[in-house]
């Protein structure tokens, strides 16, 4: 597949391994948790597994949102946008 601007004539191609990582990149965790509930039982015996669960996943949330913040903070601030302004008061009319 090819993208292609008239006008600038910028190009952005997508490969066939591009395709391919970017489903394995979107599949990998679904995949982990599956093979979490399937071996996790039988190599720990008596584990709560939903709770094992929750928490992995909270975990996780807390650790993509630390590092994914920064960054997204720091490209939009080359782009002009203030990602702290989200958090500041609206004035009232």
């Amino acid at each position: 597949m090819v993208f292609t601007r008239a006008s600038t004539g910028q190009v952005k191609s997508i490969s066939a391994f591009d395709v391919l990582s970017f489903t394995l990149l979107a599949a990998g965790p679904k995949v982990l948790i599956a093979l979490g509930v399937l071996t996790l039982p039988s190599i720990y015996a008596g584990v709560n597994l939903p709770l094992v669960l929750i928490l992995a996943i909270i975990l996780l949330g807390l650790l993509v949102s630390i590092i994914f913040y920064p960054i997204a903070k720091a490209a939009r601030k080359r782009s002009g946008i203030d990602l702290s302004l989200i958090y500041s008061e609206i004035p009232p009319e």
